[in-house]
Order: C-alpha cells, then structure tokens, then sequence
C-alpha cells in the first residue's frame, strides 16, 4: 500500500464516519421524543395510581433522558468538528486546489443558513426545561396532592 492509498483509504474511512454520526444526530432527536412520550404517557396514566417514590423516579425519567440526548448529540457534533479538521488537512496537503468533500463557508454565512442542527437543538432544549419542569410539577403532586391540585 502506498502512502497515497493509505490517505485516501484513511480519508474515506473518516467521510463514511463523518456520515455516519450525521445519521445518528438525525435520528437521535426521534429517539428522544418517542421515549420521553411513552414515559410521560404512563407517568399520566398509569403512574398516578403508583406509590410516591415510583411515581418521582418516573416523573425524573424523562428529563434524563432528554438531557442524555441533548449531551450525547453535542458530544456527535464535537466529534464531527474534529474529523472534520482533519479531513481538512488531508485535503489541504493531497487533494488539488478546489477539489475536495468538504465545503466551507465562513461563519457568518453558516450561521444566516436554515439549519436542521440549529432546530433540533432547540427542540432538544425545549424538551429539556419542559421534562424538568413536568418532574418538579409531579413531584410536589406527589409529596403534597393538596399543595398542586390539577
């Protein structure tokens, strides 16, 4: 194997990784949703009828689950980033000038661009704060059902 093979085989190994955790970013967010609104549904539900403690713990569920989501998706970007820089040197030392997977635009361009990163991360957020503030809700219900009473 040449020098030459190597980092194009090294370069293609990264791109295929690259798309791989962009996949996993897409699809985390669904993930995060459909778990926390099976729990939130039985928490409604079913979990009104369980006993203190369990109906806590099943309260605080789903905003760790949210908040495992929303960390483990920024720890894919991070990544990203840095395969990303790489790539880019690869490219910058091989690849023709032009040539090459990777198109960069400034920052300021990036940040004026629609961007499906940007609202799942909103969305991500939301869920967040709304999964914590359901959990505070339910479990002073639980503690004191006369101090909240919806």
């Amino acid at each position: 194997m040449t020098k030459s093979d190597f980092h194009l085989a090294e370069y293609s190994a990264l791109r295929d990784e690259i798309l791989e955790k962009s996949r996993f970013i897409d699809q985390s967010w669904r993930l995060m949703i459909i778990a926390v609104a099976g729990i939130l549904a039985w928490v409604l539900s079913t979990g009104q009828n369980a006993e203190a403690p369990i109906r806590i713990a099943a309260a605080w569920l789903p905003a760790a689950i949210s908040f495992f989501f929303l960390w483990h998706r920024k720890e894919n970007i991070q990544a990203i980033r840095r395969l990303a820089e790489y790539i880019q040197k690869l490219e910058e030392r091989f690849a023709e000038h032009g040539l090459g997977w990777e198109r960069r635009l400034p920052v300021d361009e990036l940040q004026s661009q629609p961007s499906t990163y940007r609202s799942t991360s909103l969305l991500m957020r939301v869920t967040v704060g709304f999964t914590v503030l359901f959990a505070t809700l339910e479990t002073l219900r639980a503690i004191s059902p006369s101090l909240i009473p919806f």
